[in-house]
């Protein structure tokens, strides 16, 4: 018997007479899943930045005062109801203390030419809750990344109880897209334990200093295809479609991937997460967003 990693590539691959490694799945983005066969993921290259983030506020403000755009769909309006896409505490700010004004002045509608001065708005957006980075996503016609499924990235949760570090890239788009194969432990991979981590930011690091989002020097996925994700691993931590409960504001939600925070490889492996209250919020927390229908053009 081969290795796990070993036995998907042969059952996906398109010649049964012998091993096919790179890739197994006959499309380039798309990799094996032991329950789907071969599935490709869609969703962002980067952490959404704090631009994109203030962009969504400003051009959503008046669809969402008229209701033609709705944050939330009817699944998620009990535990987002409430909720103020543009109110972000700035004191949260932590380690990016010197965007604080500028957040503040973002926050609320300001001329912020000077207020985000000394601001570089191409860092990763932070201090929002669930709910404010779902609705981010649903204004550009995605979501947050939930479950895996034959078509990739499926429009719906990722299942919150029983799911094992071992199981979740069978139940995650996140970490399958992260560790691009359902192979988690493969050294082709990003972490954790693997040699090559790259730039990744995180506390055991030469330099745990954030990155803006479209800045990821060598922190990226070195599989073929998938070298254009970024930061999976460390920088910000990312929230996912994956919360104990649907309707409870305050239920337990995963976050992916680690952050500046973690201090060690396993922290920030494919595999791990944490979790934080639905309607928290955290200077080390942002995210990115899964398109289940394809990235808009």
């Amino acid at each position: 018997m081969g290795r796990y990693d070993e036995l998907l590539a042969y059952a996906c691959s398109e010649d049964q007479s012998r091993k096919i490694f790179s890739p197994p799945c006959k499309d380039e983005l798309s990799q094996c899943s032991a329950n789907y066969g071969c599935v490709s993921v869609e969703l962002d290259e980067y952490e959404i930045s704090l631009q994109q983030y203030f962009e969504f506020v400003a051009q959503s403000a008046k669809e969402r005062e008229s209701e033609k755009f709705s944050p939330f769909s009817e699944e998620e309006a009990e535990a987002c109801e409430g909720t103020n896409v543009a109110e972000i505490d700035p004191r949260c700010v932590g380690e990016m203390s010197y965007c604080r004004a500028c957040v503040k002045c973002e926050a609320e509608g300001g001329d912020c030419a000077d207020a985000c001065a000394e601001c570089n708005r191409q860092l990763p957006m932070v201090c929002v809750s669930w709910c404010q980075a779902m609705a981010y996503c649903r204004f550009w016609g995605g979501r947050l990344c939930g479950a895996l499924g034959p078509e990739g990235a499926m429009d719906a949760p990722a299942p919150f109880n029983d799911l094992s570090s071992k199981g979740s890239p069978e139940e995650s788009a996140w970490s399958h897209a992260c560790a691009a194969t359902s192979a988690l432990w493969s050294p082709r991979t990003y972490s954790p334990g693997y040699e090559d981590l790259g730039d990744c930011v995180f506390a055991g690091a030469t330099n745990p200093k954030v990155r803006p989002s479209d800045d990821p020097g060598d922190c990226h996925s070195v599989i073929f295809g998938y070298s254009n994700l970024n930061h999976l691993s460390g920088n910000v931590a990312e929230w996912e479609d994956s919360c104990a409960d649907d309707s409870d504001p305050s239920a337990e939600c995963r976050v992916r991937g680690g952050s500046f925070r973690s201090w060690n490889e396993e922290e920030i492996g494919c595999s791990h997460f944490a979790t934080m209250r639905r309607d928290a919020v955290g200077p080390h927390v942002g995210f990115r967003c899964c398109y289940p229908e394809g990235r808009p053009k």
